[in-house]
């Protein structure tokens, strides 16, 4: 059989930084996009189109 290398504390300081690196990294780009607001009406108010003709 092959003997698996021991994981040093060097190892795992570093596998743990990294995983932290990257949760921050995906934290603050969610944070950065920010929902688009709702747009402004711009179609015809309600009363017009229930009093107007349609034909």
């Amino acid at each position: 059989m092959v003997k698996q290398p021991s994981i040093t504390v060097t190892d795992a300081v570093a596998i743990t930084s990294l995983a932290v690196a990257t949760g921050t990294a995906a934290y603050l780009i969610a944070s950065a996009v920010k929902p688009e607001p709702e747009p402004e009406p711009t179609s015809t108010p309600v009363k017009t189109i229930l009093t107007s003709d349609q034909k």
